[in-house]
């Protein structure tokens, strides 16, 4: 795992060269095991999220359908007009004030892999969830993401983007485990990115870099089950997250009843949309 200084700065995502490491680095050799690239085509409410096994923006009890969708061409911005990043769609999530009043936040898609052994379950489609890499969990988890010039954080702290789980099961329970959010900048109007995990009071300001604005950006991390994560912004080292401080994958102690593993993107919990394309998991 990649170390790095506690003295990183709020600029030193574009100075920190020594460490970086070509874009998927890790496992570039192979193919990708999953991807998801909006490319579904005309289509209409859930159906068209069926790269995921889960569309939580498209149910009416945890989210405002009618904020979410793909969207082909183009669309007007605070940047202008924005195309997909890749292909003639790409994703939108958008999280109003009165929906997370209403208690419908979840303007976000899921990925679920069934591990080994796990109780076998079917997706929001009807499918049988697909199997965990035979490699297991370990490899290069990325997004691409586009944030207008002009959003401005709103919400309760945190907006989350990018977030892996651990389902367990026997009781069942999904629990967040690491994850990225948008938050606030106390000094100005500068949007952050940081990595956050379950495990409270351990998150270092100092690690927050601002979000790219008006372009698309890539989100990328290298996981290493047991071990610890790697987080690269726009193929760029930004910082390493240990299984010491929470676990990366199913509980290290092994008490858990691991069921799946989970990947999701979308703009969960603050008031705001983004929007997103290009996701994909490369497995060791």
């Amino acid at each position: 795992m990649k170390k790095i200084s506690h003295l990183l700065v709020l600029t030193a995502i574009c100075t920190i060269t020594a460490a970086m490491a070509p874009a998927g680095a890790a496992y570039a050799q192979n193919a990708p095991y999953w991807r998801a690239d909006w490319e579904e085509g005309p289509c209409t409410g859930a159906s068209c999220y069926t790269d995921w096994s889960f569309a939580q923006a498209e149910n009416p009890a945890e989210a405002d359908p009618s904020l979410n969708a793909i969207i082909s061409g183009l669309v007007s911005t605070g940047a202008g007009n924005v195309s997909s990043h890749g292909g003639n769609s790409f994703g939108k999530f958008e999280t109003t004030l009165a929906a997370i009043n209403a208690g419908k936040p979840h303007s976000k898609v899921y990925k679920e892999w069934l591990f080994a052994g796990g109780l076998a379950k079917n997706d929001a489609f009807g499918r049988p969830l697909q199997a965990v890499s035979p490699s297991g969990i370990d490899g290069t988890y990325v997004a691409w993401f586009f944030i207008s010039s002009d959003y401005q954080y709103a919400g309760n702290g945190w907006t989350n983007i990018f977030q892996f789980k651990v389902t367990e099961q026997s009781p069942f329970k999904q629990d967040p485990t690491w994850w990225v959010n948008l938050t606030d900048n106390p000094t100005d109007d500068v949007v952050m990115l940081h990595v956050e995990n379950a495990a409270a009071g351990v998150h270092n300001p100092a690690n927050d870099v601002p979000a790219p604005k008006g372009r698309w950006f890539q989100l990328r991390a290298d996981l290493y089950e047991g071990v610890g994560i790697d987080w690269y912004l726009d193929g760029v080292f930004w910082q390493s997250s240990s299984n010491a401080t929470w676990p990366v994958g199913r509980d290290s102690d092994g008490s858990g009843t691991p069921q799946s593993f989970v990947f999701g993107v979308g703009h969960y919990g603050g008031v705001g949309k983004l929007y997103t394309d290009d996701a994909y998991m490369i497995a060791k």
